[in-house]
């Protein structure tokens, strides 16, 4: 929910200025998206059935360290699949013109791009862009900009991107059977 509760304000904002808002999302949203009367399409119920985000959440709030971080990619290499197995046609179907994505879901731009609809993405959480100068957000390091830190910075986003290429490969993978060269972020 902690991304839903902004991208939902974001939602209201547009929605009141007359255009036509629909959220995409596990299940277990819906009851949200309905409190603040916005569209709401699920996707993923094969994967994500009612209850499936407390589940999830409950086993990470067991995990500590790497096993946590593990389990995080695991949880969004399984979102991953869900989005490209199901969101182009939900899409679709909505006669979507535009897309507001979560940084978080690293393949919306990619299934924007292959249905061809702009998009921009909304940072939800703590900011995900790998820049040297800025320490990644999930090692608890402080801002400096001396030339020691930022190699530490540089080597903390390798691995990260080392954590996530199960997800990056997904993405690629998906990239090409969509006629799409592969992206360089990963």
């Amino acid at each position: 929910m902690g991304h839903i509760y902004p991208m939902s304000t974001l939602a209201l904002h547009l929605k009141q200025r007359s255009h036509r808002i629909t959220g995409f999302s596990v299940v277990d949203a819906a009851p949200y998206y309905q409190s603040v009367c916005l569209e709401f399409v699920a996707v993923g119920l094969d994967s994500f059935p009612k209850g499936q985000s407390e589940r999830d959440n409950a086993k990470l709030d067991k995990l500590k360290g790497q096993a946590g971080v593990l389990y995080t990619v695991e949880m969004l290499a399984k979102f991953v699949d869900t989005w490209f197995a199901d969101l182009p046609q939900s899409i679709q179907s909505r006669q979507v013109d535009a897309l507001v994505i979560d940084q978080i879901f690293i393949g919306g731009a990619t299934v924007a791009e292959h249905l061809n609809i702009p998009y921009v993405h909304l940072a939800n959480a703590l900011i995900a862009n790998a820049e040297d100068s800025v320490p990644p957000f999930n090692f608890g390091w402080r801002y400096r900009v001396d030339p020691l830190s930022r190699l530490r910075n540089t080597l903390g986003y390798a691995i990260i991107r080392k954590l996530t290429k199960p997800i990056c490969q997904k993405v690629n993978h998906q990239r090409l059977q969509w006629d799409s060269s592969p992206t360089p972020i990963c």
